[in-house]
This record gives structure tokens, sequence and C-alpha cells, in this order.
């Protein structure tokens, strides 16, 4: 099929600058393991900003297209695809699934300029996507949620299940009450984890935290206003949590904002044979510190990459637990906002005034 219509994007042409909403096109035909789709719903993802940011360091494939977690239908399918069809609703994720791992697609905006492009991305109206990056749903499946499987849920639930798999009982901390660190709480709270225990310097988010299984709640902003909270040291921080869980220290510590001194004060606050996984990106030239006689001793340190989500077995279980009301996500369900608006909606993210995950709505 020849795809060479055009349709609006938002474009990453410079760290550290607004995107540019404009419209590109396509200029081959489909190949192999390429799937066309046309966007219904997207979410934006913290790790969004971080690249706009430049976190991780420079990026060497401005301009690019951005996003992936999406919900979307199938237009066509390039030589070789087996796992959809024409006409199927998917979800749009950036962990593999089986099939084919595609070339990645390449879109020239109205200006002429080649557009580059990852395996997913989901800012776009439309978008060429690899078949190993998408996974057929119900079509009855609300698109908001069917968004959040592409990353926040799968990640959270996935850091939950795969990785840390907290014994019955055990003490949990969550550090960042985002899509990804309310989606632990819920999975957390799903497997009975007590004390579940919030923290973040935003009392809204805190709510939701308490609305999906949270049974403690530490907002950083207040607990002391002598000493920053963001800080290693903050002995008022460290010691509002023994409170609940006890001198030694929490069972498993799950650090989802990428804030240096809140990995290390993650680690410091872990149980000596207790477990402190880190789902945030740390700043590229703020490397965290941590005591390595502590890792000797038995206490572990993990990093997450997506969960570990095995999206064509974990998307349809996550998706029986919420048709069977097992689990009520739909606090994590943000602001919903226009692709022309997403600069504005990227400023309240920034500025701490979202709530749950913000959504591009398409339809």
């Amino acid at each position: 099929m020849r795809v060479d219509t055009g349709f609006k994007a938002a474009i990453l042409h410079r760290q550290n600058e607004p995107l540019a909403v404009q419209k590109i096109h396509m200029t081959t035909d489909l190949k192999p393991g390429q799937v066309l789709v046309k966007l219904r719903c997207s979410g934006i993802c913290g790790s969004q900003l971080g690249e706009i940011s430049g976190k991780k360091g420079p990026d060497p494939y401005l301009p690019h297209l951005l996003g992936h977690e999406g919900c979307a239908d199938v237009l066509a399918t390039g030589p070789g695809v087996t796992r959809t069809k024409t006409n199927d609703k998917v979800v749009l994720h950036w962990m593999k699934a089986s099939g084919i791992q595609a070339e990645t697609p390449t879109y020239i905006s109205s200006d002429d300029q080649k557009v580059n492009a990852g395996y997913v991305t989901t800012f776009n109206e439309y978008a060429i996507v690899s078949e190993n990056r998408l996974t057929p749903i119900p079509k009855d499946f609300p698109d908001e949620m069917a968004a959040l499987m592409g990353c926040a849920i799968t990640t959270g639930f996935g850091i939950v299940q795969h990785e840390l798999r907290p014994q019955l009982g055990a003490s949990m901390l969550v550090i960042g009450a985002g899509g990804i660190g309310l989606s632990i709480i819920a999975s957390a709270a799903l497997l009975g984890s007590v004390p579940l225990i919030a923290l973040d310097q935003h009392a809204d988010r805190l709510g939701i935290a308490k609305q999906v299984g949270a049974d403690h709640t530490i907002n950083t902003s207040s607990i002391n206003d002598s000493t920053p909270a963001h800080t290693s040291d903050n002995r008022a921080l460290k010691d509002a949590i023994l409170s609940i869980v006890g001198s030694e220290g929490v069972d498993y510590v799950a650090e989802c904002t990428g804030n240096t001194a809140l990995i290390e004060l993650a680690f410091d606050i872990t149980h000596p044979k207790g477990t402190c996984l880190l789902a945030g990106v740390p700043p590229s030239n703020q490397p965290p510190r941590f005591k390595g006689l502590e890792l000797l001793l038995g206490k572990k340190l993990l990093g997450s990459c997506g969960g570990n989500t095995l999206p064509d077995e974990d998307i349809p279980r996550y998706i029986k637990l919420i048709e069977s009301e097992k689990i009520q996500l739909t606090p994590l369900l943000g602001e919903k906002i226009l692709l022309d608006d997403i600069n504005q909606g990227l400023t309240r993210m920034r500025e701490g005034q979202t709530t749950g995950r913000t959504l591009i709505d398409f339809r």
C-alpha cells in the first residue's frame, strides 16, 4: 500500500526547545514487518521530558518523532506481518513482543526535511510501526486505558510481578507517584504488600496513590521546612519512613523519579536484606553513589527496563484484570489534550501541575 498523505506530528528538532507541530508525510510502500496505524490516543511518559531536555546526553537522531505508548487502528500491513491485520485495534508499546522487528521508518516534513523515527512513535496522527511493537486488543476496551498499556501500566505491573516479586505482607515504598509509580502501587496492593507507602512532593498525586492502594503517603515538600526534601541526608524524611516500617528499613523500594538524591535515599532506606529497584533515569552528569559493602552483605540493587514486560502475555492478562474489576486504574488517567496543545501539556507536566498520565486525544 502506498502512503504519502500528509498528517500532523510533533517533532523534536532541537533539545530543550518546544516541539514543532507540523505536517509530515510518508514516501515509501510498507516494508516487511511494518504496520500502518491511525492513532486513537497516546500517553505522554516522563521519559519524553528527558528526551527533550537531553537527560541522557546529546541526541544523535534529530529531528525525530516521539512517543512510545498508544492505542491505534491498523490500516495496512507490510509483507510477512502475521500478528495483526487490517481493522484490528492495537496497543503500541516500546517493549518487544513477538513478530518481525522491521526497519525503522523515515518521514519527510512539510519543508522537505528528513524526520527520523524509532520502531514505534505516537505523537503523530498516523505511524508506521514495527510488528513487534504492537499487540491486538478487544475493540471495546477503552482507548485511554489501552494507551497506558504501552508503558505505564505494563512497566509498573512488570516491576512488581516480574522483577521485585514481593513476599506476601512485605513492606514496600514507591518514590514518585507518576504513571509508573501509581501502577507499581496498584500491583503491589493486589499482591498484598503491607505497609505500602507512596512518597511524592504533590498532594494530589498522593491522593491518587491512596485511591489505587497505598496505605500511607509522605509528602516530601512539607516533611522538613529547614532542609530540602531532595537531599540524601534528610533525617526527617528517613525518620518518617522508618516510623512506619521499623528501624531496619523497607523490604522493597521502587524509585521512579530519577532524582539522584532520592535514588540514594531509596538505597539507604532499603532493609539490609531487602531489594531496591531503580525505574527512574538519573541525569547523565549526576550519577548516584552507593555503599558497596551493603551489596556484599545482602542488599540487592536492581535496574528495570520496562518491567521485563512480555507484551504478548502481559497485556491480555492486565486487560482481564481491569475488565473483571479486580483492579481500579481509572485514577491513572490524567488530562486529555489535542496534539496542537502538546507543548502546553508538556509544560504542565514539568511544573507538576498534572495528575495521572497526560493523554493526547486524536479522535
